[in-house]
């Protein structure tokens, strides 16, 4: 098969998906037939790399290491990012630990190795505003001559602008079952726990200006079960008040109106 018609097969398969968190689950059913084991994607500020945002499939485990251990403060994708890399390809578990500048840069390298990573390739696009990039960033468990061989490389960076294009913080509503979000807080980058789907309702239906005896009318739940979807939302988004549980629901793309 010729490159253009592969190109042509992997447009047919991932653009008619829709950026939904279904949508997402799809696209990573797409790409493992491409040897990509996890995907990466979100908005960080070009100038000082500050990640905004992020979606990973990746283990779970390994994302609580990665916001615990503040690795995004030493990740070479973000890095590259801010030094104007036009993409970047990289085997994992091969950095020595006496050339790293930061501990935790070589704990990052063989601790992505250690939980089945071995190819790092990754590509910086236009993102929503001047002076953000979005990230693109592809993982397998493939040896990079494997991952990248013969002509792989042009099909993955024509994954990873449909990826781009369609899914956005907006766009992606609350995480998947195997799916995580990242977002920036004061204390730095955090895992967002999942609102139920309960929640999602009662913050819906709140910012169409109900109170909350209607909102239970209308879920034909109590009042004292709107008022424990609330404090549960409020605590897991990690707002102070109502008001501003919403602002975040909806900054974040977890609730449409």
């Amino acid at each position: 098969m010729t490159l253009a018609n592969q190109i042509a097969d992997l447009i047919d398969a991932l653009a008619p998906i829709p950026p939904t968190p279904d949508g997402w689950a799809q696209a990573m059913e797409v790409l493992a037939r491409y040897g990509v084991t996890a995907v990466n994607l979100g908005d960080a500020v070009t100038q000082t790399g500050e990640i905004l945002w992020m979606r990973s499939s990746m283990q779970d485990q390994w994302l609580s290491d990665y916001v615990g251990e503040g690795f995004y403060e030493v990740d070479p994708v973000v890095a590259g990012l801010r030094e104007g890399a036009s993409s970047m390809e990289m085997a994992l578990g091969q950095m020595a630990r006496d050339t790293a500048e930061d501990r935790r840069a070589w704990e990052l390298d063989h601790g992505m190795r250690a939980a089945g990573y071995a190819t790092i390739f990754c590509q910086p696009f236009a993102g929503p505003k001047e002076g953000v990039g979005r990230l693109v960033n592809l993982t397998s468990d493939l040896s990079r001559d494997d991952f990248l061989a013969g002509d792989q490389d042009v099909i993955l960076r024509t994954a990873m602008a449909l990826l781009a294009g369609k899914f956005g913080p907006g766009h992606l509503g609350d995480a998947g079952a195997a799916d995580t979000l990242l977002y920036a807080t004061q204390d730095g980058l955090a895992k967002v726990e999942r609102l139920s789907d309960r929640e999602r309702d009662v913050l819906r239906l709140l910012a169409l200006g109900h109170m909350n005896a209607r909102i239970a009318d209308l879920l034909q739940i109590a009042e004292v079960t709107v008022r424990a979807h609330l404090k549960s939302a409020r605590r897991k988004l990690g707002a102070a008040t109502r008001e501003q549980a919403l602002a975040i629901a909806m900054a974040r793309g977890l609730i449409t109106l």
